[in-house]
């Protein structure tokens, strides 16, 4: 697990997005604006996504069902290495509390894809996607975990590839949520693929 640190951040979009002037879709607005300065604690996070490898083992061991694109109940063969997908966010949680960890709240995991990039537009700054910088729009969907370059704290994928998701929703008024929140959000641009478990995290001592 790679450690971030506690500090402050600018949480919530610095850049307006296509749909902003959709009038039958006024939540967008209010989803992560106003852009405020909070503090998060320390946190440790994994550094890739949960893997279908890992995912298998959570499976066994509870006798979770697994999800339902493993023809057989079986990882995908090649697959083990890719992010597991077509979890629900209670698959996620149940996976997590397994592994003895939780769900990034959702300042948590702002906090962590930023990394000292405050004010950017993705983890690596502000220079449009390509394919040397993250897995998207992809036609035979997600690929491996850590095929791109991390970000300042060494984390991998964090744009692009599989969506993730968070212990908290993305309320403004949400900054540093305790474990026991429940509200689910899900983050990240994706390949069109469902909600994914990202790495399960576990506050520092």
């Amino acid at each position: 697990m790679v450690l971030v640190p506690a500090g402050e951040f600018l949480r919530g979009r610095s850049h307006p997005l296509p749909d902003d002037a959709l009038k039958w879709f006024p939540a967008l607005l209010r989803d992560d604006r106003p852009v405020r300065k909070v503090w998060v604690d320390a946190f440790h996070l994994d550094e890739h996504e949960v893997t279908n490898s890992e995912y298998a083992a959570f499976v066994r061991e509870r006798r979770h069902r697994p999800p339902y694109n493993w023809a057989g109940g079986r990882v995908p063969a090649g697959k083990e290495d890719f992010p597991v997908v077509d979890v629900s966010w209670e698959d996620a949680d149940a996976c997590c509390r397994w592994a003895g960890k939780r769900l990034p709240t959702e300042a948590e995991w702002e906090r962590a894809c930023r990394g000292y990039a405050d004010g950017k537009v993705y983890p690596w700054g502000d220079d449009q996607p390509t394919a040397q910088l993250a897995r998207f729009n992809a036609l035979d969907g997600p690929c491996a975990v850590g095929r791109f370059k991390p970000n300042y704290f060494g984390l991998y994928d964090l744009a692009g590839n599989v969506w993730g998701g968070a212990r908290t929703g993305t309320s403004a008024s949400t900054t540093n949520a305790p474990p026991t929140a429940t509200r689910p959000a899900r983050r990240k641009g994706a390949t069109g693929s469902c909600a994914a478990a990202r790495g399960p995290t576990s506050r520092s001592t």
